[in-house]
Formats: C-alpha cells, sequence, structure tokens
C-alpha cells in the first residue's frame, strides 16, 4: 500500500515466491519411502510382482527365468505411492502444521506485521486478497516496538487485524468491477515498454536505465494508491461489498451475483488463494506422479529408475514455477529480481 517501506515489500515478495512452489509432499521423503517398500533390497515388495509366486528357483536366479506381471506391477507402484503420499499428507496437516510451522498462515501473518496487502489475480475480475494492514498504523519500528505491539494483539489491547471493524478475516476470494482491471492497465500506459522493462530487469545485472527505474517507481506508487483507495472505498464508482457466500455458491464453486460497479468480497477459510499455489493442487501433482511413476515401470520394469525419473522431473517443473513465478512477480508487482533470492 502507499507509504509501504520498499523493503517489506521486496521480502513479502520474496516470502510469497517462496512459498509458490511448495506442496504438502516432500519429493526426498517420497523417493525414500517408495524405494524403501518396493526395493528388493530392503522390505523387497517388488518380488511380489512376478508372474508366479511359488517356485523351486533360487532368488538370485528368479528373474532370468520368471517376468514381472505388469498388472501386478501397476497396482503394487499406485498403491505404494499412492500410500507414502497420503501418509505424509496426514502427518504434515495434523501434526506438522498444527504444532511446528503454518507457511500459509505465517505468510498472512507476515502480510500484516509488515503492512502489506496482496492482490492475487486469477482472472480480470476474479482473484484472491490477503489483508495485511498493520492494526497499529506503522510497521517500520524497533525491535522493542514490535513486541509490544505483538503484546498488545495478544492482550486484545488493540484493534483486530481483519478487513472490517472488529472481525480477523483477513483473507477473501475476490470478485471485482471490471473498471478495476481496467484502472489498473491505465496506470501502466506510462509503462509502453514494461515488458522490455520487467525483461531488462531480469537481465544481465538486473539493471534499469535511470528513466526506467523512475517509470517503474512512479507506477508502482500509483498502483499502490489505487489499490489502497479502493479498499477504504474512496471511490464512488468502484466499490464492493464483503459477504459470505451462499449454499450454492459454496458447493458449486461459482459466483451467483452480476458484478457492475460493484465488487465483491467473499470471507473463506483462510487458505483459498493456496488454489494458485502448488500447494492447493496437490492432488492433480500427485496424479500427475503416479501416472508418469507407472508409464515409465511399464516401459523399465524398474521401480528404482522410475522413481529416480519422477523425481527429477518433478524437481524441475518445481524449478519451472518458481522461476515462473518471480518473472510474473516482476512484470505484475513491479519488483526488481535484484532482491529476490
Amino acid at each position: 500500500m502507499a507509504g509501504v517501506s520498499i523493503w517489506r515489500t521486496y521480502y513479502a515478495a520474496n516470502e510469497w515466491a517462496e512459498i509458490q512452489s511448495g506442496a504438502k509432499t516432500s519429493l526426498y521423503i517420497q523417493l525414500f519411502g517408495v524405494l524403501f517398500i518396493l526395493n528388493e533390497k530392503v522390505l523387497g515388495f517388488e518380488s511380489s510382482t512376478l508372474a508366479a509366486l511359488k517356485l523351486n528357483i533360487p532368488p538370485v536366479d528368479v528373474h532370468k527365468y520368471v517376468p514381472y506381471s505388469t498388472c501386478c506391477r501397476f497396482g503394487l507402484g499406485v498403491l505404494v505411492y499412492m500410500f507414502v503420499a497420503v501418509l505424509q499428507i496426514i502427518v504434515r496437516k495434523g501434526l506438522y502444521e498444527r504444532f511446528v510451522e503454518d507457511k500459509l498462515q505465517q505468510y498472512v501473518d507476515l502480510c500484516s506485521v509488515s503492512n502489506v496487502s496482496v492482490f492475487i489475480l486469477v482472472t480480470k475480475r476474479f482473484g484472491y486478497y490477503i489483508h495485511g494492514r498493520s492494526t497499529h498504523g506503522k510497521a517500520d519500528v524497533n525491535m522493542k516496538e514490535m513486541h509490544e505491539f505483538l503484546r498488545k494483539e495478544e492482550e486484545d489491547l488493540c484493534g483486530h487485524r481483519g478487513l472490517l471493524p472488529d472481525t480477523d478475516q483477513q483473507t477473501f476470494q475476490i470478485l471485482l468491477p471490471s473498471g478495476v482491471h481496467d484502472q489498473f492497465l491505465r496506470l501502466l500506459v506510462p509503462l509502453t515498454s514494461y515488458t522490455q522493462a520487467a525483461d531488462r530487469m531480469q537481465g544481465v545485472g538486473g539493471r534499469l536505465a535511470k528513466v526506467d527505474i523512475d517509470r517503474v517507481a512512479n507506477t508502482h506508487y500509483m498502483l499502490n494508491k489505487f489499490l489502497s483507495g479502493f479498499i477504504d472505498h474512496s471511490f464512488k464508482d468502484l466499490d464492493y461489498i464483503v459477504k459470505d457466500r451462499v449454499m450454492l455458491e459454496f458447493l458449486l464453486d461459482i459466483e451467483c451475483y452480476e458484478v457492475a460497479d460493484r465488487g465483491y468480497f467473499y470471507n473463506d477459510d483462510g487458505r483459498s488463494f493456496s488454489s494458485v499455489l502448488f500447494y492447493g493442487n496437490e492432488s492433480i501433482l500427485l496424479i500427475f506422479d503416479v501416472l508418469l511413476f507407472s508409464i515409465i515401470d511399464i516401459a523399465f520394469s524398474d521401480y528404482v529408475l522410475s522413481m529416480i525419473l519422477t523425481f527429477i522431473l518433478a524437481k524441475a517443473i518445481q524449478g519451472i514455477r518458481r522461476s515462473a513465478g518471480r518473472r510474473n512477480l516482476v512484470r505484475k508487482a513491479l519488483v526488481d529480481e535484484r532482491f529476490l533470492t
């Protein structure tokens, strides 16, 4: 928002870049767990997929004479892969996020402490909003003041963090008036070569010419001012209301209201914005990994090779997502990539 220290903006951007490719399951634990169960030299469940089980052949020579059953290998591979993944998700949701750390909630808390709010647009009019305005009106404070602010919040001696007075609701699904996106594009007009400017931010040394710095800084300020005004109901022809979804909207995941010059901020469970992260698309990623693992195993009949190749490709996809996310931050949030770690 307007007046926000750029260091806090960069810090919030860095944390967002970090959680974009984070998932509920660890690829390293998945690799170890699957190979531990299937590999013949450990638990050895792979031997149960032979086309014949009772043979008078030494175990060392059995593979020379008895082929594997493709159906059995596929079924066992999918079962073990899913078992390890689901076990990870249960442990993470039930124990780790409850007693160790919940990175999504930590990010929401960071936004509030940093006095930084975040708009995440999936389409021109639909997206998510994290309300990060500090209840104390400022965030550029020393350590003593910060601890005093947190103490006041713990003892309920100050306002609440929510968008509405006396509420703690900080995250919303948003349906915006078309005018918001139109104004956003108009504010970017001074950056007529914005794509090239964003590319130069990511170029050698990440340096921009002074004229580009001035344009980007001014546009960044104007965008923050406009979005702050929108949140504060400063525009008569661009406004919004906060409401809960009706049952039909909740069940079908749709919006039943026509948006003209008034938008809607729907209260959510605090985690709906995860749908734009790997975290919120775990089921899709898991199905992809299982199918990839199974296809490779059908081709080579080797669980170790299948798991290693699946691991490598999954890490590559994470890297691509991380790189694309950083580029998107540079383009949309006007953040200089030199400050993205």
